[in-house]
């Protein structure tokens, strides 16, 4: 079941617009390539924690640019898409004691692109941009298909 080891990178962030774009323009100027990523908030404060295709100078790069940086190590493991797989997985790990800190996952859709589940606090103003963005403004929702 277990399929890769990562580096799992966590920087915290003041929780306000444009924070994910300057740190994510720092990694992407970096050379660095984010491979998963989840990020959440509360009050003033944002987490951002994401993995990477290598780990050589992430953080030399974060520390430069004034970032604060934890790495932890993370499993990527695939389960089957079906109802019941995650419940499995949690019961297996907290019989034997053993607390999940973070998570985050997508079911594939038999499709060759990403999927990016993202909630924000303007979402009828997102909704438009996302389209745009979203096979190059040809979908007319934010969902590539």
């Amino acid at each position: 079941m277990p399929k890769t080891k990562w580096t799992q990178w966590t920087v915290p962030l003041t929780n306000e617009p444009g924070t994910m774009a300057k740190i994510t323009k720092t990694l992407a100027t970096a050379k660095v390539n984010i491979t998963a990523f989840t990020s959440d908030g509360a009050g003033d404060v944002a987490w951002f924690r994401f993995l990477t295709e290598t780990d050589t100078n992430v953080r030399p790069t974060l520390e430069e640019a004034g970032y604060q940086v934890f790495e932890t190590p993370a499993i990527e493991v695939e389960l089957p898409n079906r109802p019941g797989e995650l419940s499995r997985l949690a019961k297996i790990l907290g019989d034997k004691g053993i607390n999940i800190q973070t998570t985050y996952a997508t079911a594939c859709c038999c499709c060759d692109c990403g999927h990016i589940v993202l909630t924000v606090d303007q979402t009828e103003k997102a909704w438009p941009l996302l389209a745009k963005l979203c096979s190059n403004g040809k979908a007319k929702t934010p969902v590539c298909a």
